[in-house]
């Protein structure tokens, strides 16, 4: 996975992650955020290799489908770009942001 799909992976399971269940967000949180093997997954979960692999592709999945059903990574992009654009001081942009995502 390459950083520019790596870091729109993480915008997704930030935004969508609760609606996942516990297993995948445990797997996609140790993959993505702590950055640990398939290998390091597989022995702190006691489940295969290939198990863990197959988990993550589907979180990621479950997550790219919720996003094309509801587009919220997008449309958060979107009002980003526009209030970049504007006359909004860099701090006050950022308050936005966090409130819609929360």
């Amino acid at each position: 996975m390459d950083i520019v799909d790596n870091l729109k992976s993480l915008q997704l399971f930030d935004a969508y992650g609760n609606m996942l269940t516990d297993k995948q967000r445990e797997c996609l949180n140790d993959y993505l955020i702590n950055n640990l093997t398939l290998s390091e997954i597989s022995q702190i979960n006691g489940i295969s290799r290939q198990a863990v692999n197959f988990n993550i592709k589907e979180s990621l999945k479950s997550l790219q489908n919720m996003e094309e059903k509801l587009g919220f990574c997008e449309k958060c992009d979107r009002i980003e770009e526009v209030l970049e654009s504007s006359m909004y001081h860099k701090d006050d942009i950022r308050k936005i942001m966090n409130i819609l995502k929360e």
